[in-house]
């Protein structure tokens, strides 16, 4: 008989199906449900199914639907322009690089790069680009 295959693809709140590994398509958009629930409905008598929620190979190539979907995520982030300068006029680079290093409590290293950004601003090293005033 047939195989078919359901797709639940939390990054993009989709539901595909698979009829003998071959996508159908999207039948579902904006599942935002935390639990679903697989049902099956038979129509005649002495029809049977086999679920499959992993022990065997899958008939469709997992592997390569995610390589497609990790593909298509870093081609919109790759897409995505980001300003040189935060909000706070700083530059954007190490505005993030501080954040991160108080975040993760790198107390005497964001200092370091405080000083940086400040000097960014002042227009007296650095020169606006993030680097620090480091060569390139």
């Amino acid at each position: 008989g047939d195989v078919v295959g359901a797709l639940l693809n939390r990054a993009d709140r989709t539901i595909s199906y698979f009829k003998n590994g071959t996508p159908l398509g999207v039948a579902f958009r904006n599942v935002a449900e935390e639990r679903i629930y697989p049902c099956v409905g038979l129509r005649t008598r002495d029809e049977e199914v086999v679920a499959n929620f992993g022990a065997t190979p899958f008939v469709a190539d997992v592997a390569a639907l995610l390589a497609g979907d990790r593909d298509e995520v870093l081609a919109r982030v790759r897409a995505t322009e980001l300003p040189l300068s935060c909000s706070r006029g700083t530059p954007l680079l190490l505005q993030l690089l501080h954040d991160h290093l108080v975040h993760h409590r790198c107390g005497r290293t964001a200092e370091l790069v405080a000083r940086d950004m400040h000097a960014a601003a002042q227009g007296s090293g650095g020169g606006g680009d993030g680097s620090g005033g480091a060569p390139t």
